[in-house]
């Protein structure tokens, strides 16, 4: 190898050396918001929110202590899951978690987030045990909603909607009332094919069917 060929290697490794250390000092570390958050999770479903965390390069994500077995990370989008729906009414269950997730980018650099996670109650009611609830006497007559849980702080009130259903009211237990048995004789309905909902200040449960039948005509 002669002299002007080893210069002109030296010459492109030193490019070479040179632009890598040019492209590091252009990177910008993983920097987050914040240093700390809290995040309200309904109960019953897994998603829970996509962390972002600022930089120029490629950032991979992964979860720390105290309570990371519950959660799940995707390294690349930063999506933050429990790794199953929890139930707030099962007691033996924590209602609040605390995690660090962990950016970092292709340089080793990194930033730490704490999450403190608090899982949140919904109103909740189970469709009907039985299809059909029966008017049988000419009396006022209780019929029951099931709940999901009996005693579910979260509910305030109970709902039902549909044709007829003015007829009824649901108190905050969970039971159906008759309201006036001769407008239920002059409507003449055999069934009143309802919907029933629970809420509180977060919203609405789903609907379950209420199909009430009506023995008291002939």
């Amino acid at each position: 190898m002669n002299q002007n060929s080893y210069l002109k290697i030296v010459i492109i490794y030193l490019f070479f050396v040179l632009s890598i250390n040019a492209e590091d000092r252009n990177l910008i570390s993983p920097k987050f918001d914040s240093s700390q958050i809290s995040l309200y999770v309904e109960e019953n479903q897994k998603k829970i929110s996509i962390i972002n965390a600022f930089s120029n390069d490629k950032i991979s994500y992964l979860l720390r202590l105290p309570d990371a077995k519950y959660f799940f990370i995707d390294s690349k989008s930063g999506e933050l899951s429990f790794k199953k729906a929890l139930d707030y009414e099962n007691d033996l269950l924590k209602k609040d978690y605390d995690i660090q997730i962990v950016a970092r980018d292709s340089l080793g650099k990194s930033a730490t987030l704490n999450i403190n996670i608090v899982l949140q109650n919904i109103p909740e009611i189970k469709p009907q045990l039985e299809d059909t609830l029966c008017i049988l006497e000419k009396k006022s007559k209780k019929m029951k909603i099931s709940i999901l849980n009996i005693g579910d702080s979260a509910i305030k009130n109970f709902n039902l909607v549909g044709k007829g259903s003015k007829n009824f009211k649901v108190d905050n237990l969970g039971y159906i009332h008759i309201l006036d048995n001769k407008k239920i004789l002059d409507d003449k309905v055999e069934c009143y094919f309802l919907k029933a909902y629970a809420s509180n200040s977060a919203g609405k449960s789903e609907f379950v069917n209420v199909h009430i039948l009506n023995k008291m005509i002939k």
